[in-house]
């Protein structure tokens, strides 16, 4: 009888550690950026951080960095090298990605296939 107990409790302890998925929404949208989010293809606006070179540093075509913070971080993660960069001439784009930063949904992983949905 206790060793039952004790399979029914352990069940609903691991039944709590897993993990709550967002997922990935139909695609109705083409992405987007504006100043202060990034609109992915399902229609979710993503916090933005953007860093842009000052007109007198650019020459040519505009080179683009995506950068994408690791697990547990947020944009502001770039908030050093995105003005460097910037100042080199390059465009910065960092946004919050789904259940990280200031996003919607925080704490719920959406799962690697939305992750790589947004960054195509």
């Amino acid at each position: 009888m206790i060793r039952g107990l004790l399979g029914l409790v352990l069940i609903g302890v691991l039944a709590a550690c897993a993990p709550r998925f967002m997922g990935l929404g139909a695609d109705r949208l083409d992405p987007a950026f504006s100043a202060s989010s990034f609109t992915t293809r399902d229609g979710l606006a993503l916090p933005l951080a953007r860093w842009s070179p000052p007109d007198a540093v650019r020459e040519g075509p505009e080179t683009v960095v995506l950068a994408l913070h690791g697990f547990n971080d947020y944009s502001n993660a770039f908030a050093e090298s995105g003005p460097w960069l910037a100042a080199e001439g390059f465009t910065v784009y960092a946004w919050d990605q789904r259940g990280f930063g200031g996003g919607p949904s925080p704490g719920r992983w959406a799962g690697q296939d939305a992750m790589v949905a947004d960054v195509r």
